[in-house]
């Protein structure tokens, strides 16, 4: 995040998705491939985030991030 505020960071849209097939999911954070998702959890995720834009699906992201990658 460098000498941004995690606001500030969020709205320049750090995190994006690739879905590979129904069941696998890609998560990066400014380009770099930080996890995947599969099966289940792929599914969730689907489910959740194609309810959300912008601000709000960075949040869900970075949630999501922070929880299965604590050491980020």
């Amino acid at each position: 995040m460098k000498n941004l505020g995690k606001k500030e960071y969020l709205e320049r849209e750090p995190y994006s998705y690739r879905v590979i097939t129904d069941d696998k999911i890609f998560i990066y954070a400014e380009s770099k491939l930080l996890m995947v998702l599969r099966h289940e959890d792929a599914a969730k995720f689907l489910r959740k985030i194609r309810k959300l834009e912008g601000i709000k699906a960075q949040k869900f992201i970075d949630k999501l991030v922070e929880e299965l990658v604590p050491s980020l």
